[in-house]
């Protein structure tokens, strides 16, 4: 397929030319180049300086989507063959082509073609829904991304326009194999109505009072943090149906020089066994602590068992093949590690390399006669929030290899995993992490509607967010956030929250 991808000489940037190399990428190089201007309007002058306010501050980062090129760019000029007759026009300019122009790909936020639109919503402190216009057809859904930090505006941007890149590489390279595009995962589509172009002036204040707020809280060392909570449940998990009332937990106390998140339990000779992450603020460098359950119905303070020289989280504890297992989440490393206990729960040793890439919170589980991963992905500059990845593999040592439609799924609401997978009258079910209200804002619970070698499909069933007082006072409420990790076990269901630091869930404790 012949491929021309149409751009505005006078408003060229990075991400322009990430899309021509993921195109390259998955095959498709005859792929040229056309420059044609449009009457788009020029920076708004209040953005500039917001922008100009982040470079000024050291918040601006290192490479960014939005950096402004050149036409003379030598990636533009090693895709531009001018005069040849496109099979696809993929229209990236402010002020698209007609769909009668021809075969017609374009991006839309919101359902609004142009960086306008993307700044719209980004200024109101969310992402916009992005989605394909083809050949005039109804806008097809791709993506529902994350922003980490929506202060930054220079970082959101580059989260969003990975996306974008991705979901138009992928579109392209499905009409180019002859297949319609499809929206991924089998989400219901979100709300279509345009962002809100917010206050430049007042978003301007609210930098400013973000970053006030933010360096006094470290000198103060009064930094939300997060905790770790866990309840009897002897009727089973939290479910669709059931409350999550945070008043019915218990906290697993720290001494206030580290964190504790990420939980998960694992039952062995007769004892209740919890795993976290513990995150000392001395190192800045998560690792992997354990503790047990008492007599007394509470956990004592955890102990740690595993340390390496990048961070550690997310400690998936399994038994298989006579050995016991930890699927940690090891990011850091550039890949999936496996650790074995060579003496439980105190000493582990690096079994295998299971996958290569920068993955987040892998999650083993069986299915369909296959073992199974689904670990939080990324692109290019994405958030690591938003995206969904699968591998299969027969064994646990592999080979493990991708699902064909990676990444499944790219759906803040419902893509990281937050727990083991678990069935309910043979349905297949999964936490995942709700992060449209900032990370670990919320979590949902889906069930797993499709899933084989050829395809993928979810779908949302509730959205869990803390309920309940607490005994602390009304403006520390309202920085309570979570759950962000859920799992249950033995009679034993444990949380994670993002909490003020002196936070304590009612009088239980």
């Amino acid at each position: 397929m012949r491929i021309d991808v149409l751009l505005d000489p006078k408003h060229l940037a990075r991400w322009h030319l990430w899309l021509l190399e993921d195109l390259r990428a998955r095959g498709l190089t005859q792929t040229t180049v056309s420059f044609a201007a449009t009457p788009a309007p020029t920076l708004p002058p209040a953005l500039g300086l917001l922008l100009d306010l982040e470079r000024l501050t050291g918040r601006a980062g290192g490479e960014s989507a939005i950096d402004p090129l050149s036409p003379d760019d030598p990636g533009f000029a090693a895709a531009s063959q001018f005069g040849a007759t496109a099979d696809l026009c993929i229209d990236l300019r402010d002020k698209p082509c007609s769909p009668a122009a021809g075969p017609l790909l374009v991006p839309l936020y919101n359902g609004e073609p142009g960086m306008a639109a993307l700044w719209s919503a980004v200024l109101d402190g969310r992402a916009p829904l992005i989605s394909l216009a083809h050949a005039g057809k109804a806008a097809i859904p791709f993506a529902l991304p994350a922003i980490e930090d929506p202060l930054a505006l220079r970082l959101a941007a580059t989260q969003i326009l990975a996306r974008v890149v991705q979901a138009v590489a992928k579109a392209a390279s499905d009409l180019a194999a002859g297949r319609n595009p499809a929206p991924p995962g089998g989400q219901p589509v979100p709300d279509l109505a345009p962002a809100t172009r917010g206050s430049a002036a007042g978003f301007a204040r609210a930098l400013i009072e973000g970053k006030a707020r933010s360096a006094l809280s470290k000198r103060l060392r009064n930094a939300p943090r997060w905790a770790v909570a866990h309840r009897p449940a002897a009727d089973g998990r939290t479910h669709p149906q059931s409350p999550l009332d945070i008043d019915r937990f218990s906290l697993l106390l720290d001494d206030g020089q580290r964190y504790f998140a990420d939980p998960f339990l694992f039952e062995n000779g007769g004892q209740l066994h919890l795993f976290v992450e513990e995150f000392p603020y001395s190192t800045g460098r998560g690792l992997i602590s354990h503790t047990v359950l008492g007599p007394d119905g509470h956990f004592s303070r955890p102990r740690q068992v595993l340390e390496r020289p990048y961070h550690l989280s997310y400690p998936q504890i399994f038994a298989r093949d006579g050995q016991i297992w930890m699927l940690p989440e090891t990011a850091a490393s550039g890949g999936i590690e496996l650790y074995r206990a060579e003496r439980f729960p105190d000493h582990w040793e690096l079994a295998a390399r299971l996958i290569d890439g920068r993955f987040h919170d892998a999650t083993l589980f069986e299915h369909g006669g296959l073992l199974w991963i689904a670990a939080g992905s990324e692109c290019r500059g994405s958030a690591t929030w938003d995206g969904l990845s699968l591998f299969h593999a027969e064994r646990l040592d592999g080979p493990w290899m991708p699902h064909p439609l990676n990444p499944v799924l790219v759906d803040a609401r419902a893509a990281r995993p937050a727990g083991e997978f678990y069935r309910v009258a043979g349905k297949l079910w999964r936490p995942a992490q709700n992060c449209t209200g900032g990370y670990g804002s919320a979590l949902s619970l889906a069930c797993v509607t499709k899933l084989d070698l050829e395809g993928f499909a979810q779908k949302t069933i509730a959205t869990f967010r803390v309920s309940g007082r607490g005994s602390g006072p009304p403006e520390r409420e309202a920085r309570l956030l979570g759950p962000h990790t859920i799992n249950w076990a033995a009679g034993i269901e444990v949380i994670d929250l993002f909490t003020p630091p002196s936070w304590r869930p009612g009088a239980r404790l």
